[in-house]
């Protein structure tokens, strides 16, 4: 419990920070000057490529992160059915695996973690076409699904209640930062194609 108050005052206070950069206005603390990676002016066009940016973080390291939860899952299920096939396996034994992976902790994690990436992909694929497609924050079709993808993902992030792993971000920033890089190249994202 104390974590999940945690995890969500975190969540609200990166998202105050993040439309502070996005708009320059001050209802959070302004970030380093380093830390979104994009070069756009203060607008709704930066908080949706700062979004995207995020999403394109979160949906990688959270794919790792369930790489390892599910063959967590899969080697208790294997070693469970393997006692279970086995005779001579006391009770006790049985009872203590089948309560570790059907443990409300064990499953619900899982399952809370697969449904951030369906998710966070669902933002990224939003926001990435927002982009393809020349998003205009000054049409309010535009406007309004910018919105709705960063608030669906700040949703996402708030009902999922798990940090991202730092040990594999730290692993995995310097690739996403170079792909981040390309797509803002590919996406036109920049200083240059202002809306």
């Amino acid at each position: 419990m104390v974590i999940a108050i945690s995890q969500t005052e975190g969540n609200r206070i990166l998202r105050a920070t993040q439309l502070s950069d996005a708009f320059g206005a001050g209802i959070g603390e302004m970030p380093r000057n380093d830390y979104y990676n994009n070069e756009l002016l203060k607008t709704a066009r930066r908080l949706a490529a700062t979004t995207l940016e995020n999403t394109l973080f979160t949906k990688n390291i959270l794919l790792r992160m369930l790489i390892r939860e599910r063959l967590k899952i899969a080697l208790y299920a294997v070693v469970l059915l393997v006692l279970l096939v086995y005779r001579s396996t006391p009770t006790g034994w049985l009872l203590l695996l089948s309560q570790t992976l059907f443990s409300a902790d064990l499953i619900l994690k899982w399952m809370r973690l697969e449904r951030f990436r369906l998710r966070t992909c669902r933002v990224y694929a939003e926001l990435e076409q927002f982009f393809l497609q020349g998003g205009d924050t000054k049409k309010s079709n535009d406007m309004a699904i910018l919105l709705s993808a960063f608030t669906d993902y700040e949703c996402a992030k708030d009902e999922a209640v798990i940090p991202l792993d730092q040990k594999t971000f730290n692993q995995l920033n310097g690739t996403l930062s170079k792909r981040w890089e390309e797509m803002q190249q590919r996406l036109g994202i920049g200083p240059v194609v202002q809306k």
